[in-house]
């Protein structure tokens, strides 16, 4: 019966250094090897009919090409649609309780 030793090998320390590092390495590779947002292959939606309505390709894209700009602009204006209305009463019911 041979006896092992408790502490790795130095060589199963560096080959499992080695994996750690091209594991480590490979993470942010894939994470951006994934390319440009596409749209998803759009759901149908059923009415009460029971007929479904499918969605063309040609709209949905002309609708995203707006809309992505549209959601940029909201997230980088801080001043987007804030609205300063003073009031002299309580904002929630409860602050009156």
């Amino acid at each position: 019966m041979k006896w092992k030793a408790s502490f790795p090998y130095r060589s199963e320390i560096r080959n499992s250094g080695r994996v750690l590092a091209l594991v480590l390495a490979g993470i942010p590779l894939a994470a951006c090897s994934k390319g440009p947002p596409e749209l998803p292959d759009p759901r149908p939606i059923v009415i009460r009919s029971g007929e479904r309505l499918f969605a063309e390709p040609d709209r949905m894209a002309a609708v995203d090409a707006w809309f992505r700009p549209q959601q940029e602009n909201i997230t980088n204006d801080p001043g987007f649609m804030i609205e300063w209305v003073p009031r002299d009463t309580p904002s929630y019911p409860w602050e009156s309780l």
